[in-house]
C-alpha cells in the first residue's frame, strides 16, 4: 500500500493544504464572483453609515444685510431684508452677511457687523426668533 502525501495528511488533520486552480475555471469564477458579492454587500450596509454622515448638500439661501440698515429702520422706512418666513427642506443652508455698521438678530443668530453666519438645518423642525430686519420683528422658519 502507498504512503499518504504530505498535503492529504496535513487536510486530513486540519492543517493547510494547497490546490493548483486554473484561471479560467468554474471554481476560480465562482470565488470571484463571491468575493465581488460581499464587496458590494458590505458597501451598502456598511456604506448606510457613511451616506448618513455625508447628507447631500440641500439649496442654499443668502440674505444680505446692507449698509445704513439700522439708519433707514430708525427713520421710520419699512426694511424687509428677509422674509418672515422662510420655508426651507432638511439640509439647507440659510447664510446671512450683515454689512451694516450694527449686529442684526435673525431669527436664531445674532450677526454682527461685517459677519457671514452659516447654518445648515440639517433636520426638519420649526424655529422662531426675533427680526430685527423685518418689519413685524420676527422670523419663522420652517423645515420640512
Amino acid at each position: 500500500m502507498a504512503e499518504p502525501a504530505a498535503s492529504d495528511l496535513a487536510a486530513d488533520q486540519g492543517g493547510p493544504t494547497s490546490v493548483a486552480v486554473d484561471a479560467d475555471s468554474p471554481r476560480r469564477h465562482r470565488a470571484v464572483v463571491a468575493a465581488v458579492a460581499a464587496i458590494v454587500l458590505v458597501a451598502l450596509i456598511g456604506g448606510g453609515f457613511v451616506v448618513a454622515a455625508r447628507a447631500p448638500s440641500g439649496a442654499d439661501h443668502l440674505y444680505v444685510i446692507p449698509p445704513g440698515t439700522q439708519a433707514a429702520i430708525s427713520a421710520g422706512e419699512d426694511v424687509e431684508v428677509i422674509p418672515a418666513e422662510l420655508h426651507l427642506a432638511p439640509n439647507d443652508e440659510l447664510t446671512i452677511t450683515n454689512h451694516d455698521s450694527v449686529a442684526h438678530a435673525i431669527g436664531l443668530f445674532t450677526v454682527r457687523p461685517d459677519e457671514t453666519v452659516n447654518y445648515r438645518f440639517a433636520n426638519p423642525g420649526v424655529f422662531r426668533g426675533a427680526c430685527t430686519v423685518h418689519p413685524t420683528g420676527s422670523l419663522t422658519i420652517y423645515v420640512a
